[in-house]
């Protein structure tokens, strides 16, 4: 996020249990960031409804009666929160509302849950998911609630204290570093810089190596690693590093499957990034995470802002 005073967190909401946990989420991010709550609610009704027609009049009315009282119930718990927050409200397709409301608000952030109602239940799980990552102006933070959660005993806020961020040290892997740091200072969170040792990601056949140069590899990219730590020590945040062979979307479930109970860890993903992580916010790996990580879920583009852009941590653009 930018350094302006009036940076916004977009919490996209259908009212369900998924967009409570999401709320959650989003509440304790504009805490921690000093930043305002926008909530926007979508009235969604059938492709090519004639809005002006009577008896669709009244339904989009009902709707719309739902939808103001829901808000309110929404802002009045931001306000007891101490949470600066505004309500908006728009009629149309979902992924392409959201993301014209988050470059209208120059939103820092996009909060969404997954598995809402008709209409949400795909937003994060097929092409207006895809659209929403690809057009949106900013990060988007998918919270995805398991069968287990319980919506009576969802928090009011949460606080982050892992994230996970895979990295290929492409341009777009220092996007998701500089993301992750930004959020792990505010919540005293430690950062875990993970690397995906994936054969077809370098120009050599894993397959034709011997155990040394396999083990030089291996050297190197721990190396890099851990001067990023470096990096994130100097500039106050804890950090770790993990080097293992194996598929990106397997090395990313794998070390957030470490993440022990009680732990609130979320992941920071960059996009199109070299294989195992061109396809990551757009395609099987993404989706992977997205479906089946019990975490959140950050999905940082390059450039992360479409108005404006800022570096969070110190020479990190000399050390990745």
């Amino acid at each position: 996020m930018d350094g302006s005073e009036d940076r916004r967190v977009l919490l996209a909401t259908d009212f369900s249990a998924p967009a409570e946990l999401a709320y959650a989420y989003g509440a304790g991010l504009v805490t921690a960031l000093h930043a305002r709550m926008l909530i926007l609610n979508v009235l969604e009704g059938p492709p090519g409804l004639d809005r002006e027609f009577p008896v669709n009049a009244v339904f989009l009315k009902q709707m719309q009666e739902e939808s103001d009282r829901e808000l309110a119930k929404l802002a009045h718990l931001a306000e007891k929160g101490g949470i600066a927050c505004e309500t908006r409200q728009v009629y149309g397709q979902p992924a392409a509302s959201v993301a014209r409301v988050a470059e209208e608000a120059r939103a820092a952030l996009i909060v969404m849950g997954t598995h809402g109602r008709t209409g949400w239940d795909r937003l994060l799980l097929g092409s207006a998911a895809e659209a929403v990552v690809r057009e949106a102006p900013c990060p988007v933070l998918t919270v995805r609630m398991s069968a287990k959660d319980e919506p009576a005993g969802l928090p009011k806020s949460v606080n982050i204290d892992r994230v996970l961020v895979p990295l290929d040290f492409s341009e777009f892997a220092q996007e998701a570093f500089e993301y992750a740091a930004m959020l792990a200072k505010p919540f005293g969170a430690k950062v875990l810089l993970v690397h995906a040792l994936e054969a077809a990601a370098y120009p050599l056949d894993f397959a034709l190596f011997g155990v040394s140069e396999a083990a030089a590899l291996r050297g190197r990219i721990q190396a890099r690693l851990h001067e990023l730590m470096a990096v994130l020590k100097a500039d106050g945040v804890e950090a770790e590093v993990v080097c293992e062979t194996g598929t990106a979307a397997e090395v990313i479930m794998q070390e957030a499957e470490r993440f022990q109970p009680g732990m609130k860890g979320a992941i920071v993903m960059g996009t199109h990034g070299r294989r195992g992580l061109n396809r990551l916010a757009l395609g099987s790996v993404a989706e992977y995470v997205v479906r089946h990580a019990a975490c959140p879920v950050f999905t940082v583009k390059s450039p992360r802002y479409r108005y404006g852009k800022t570096r969070e941590v110190g020479d990190a653009t000399q050390k990745i």
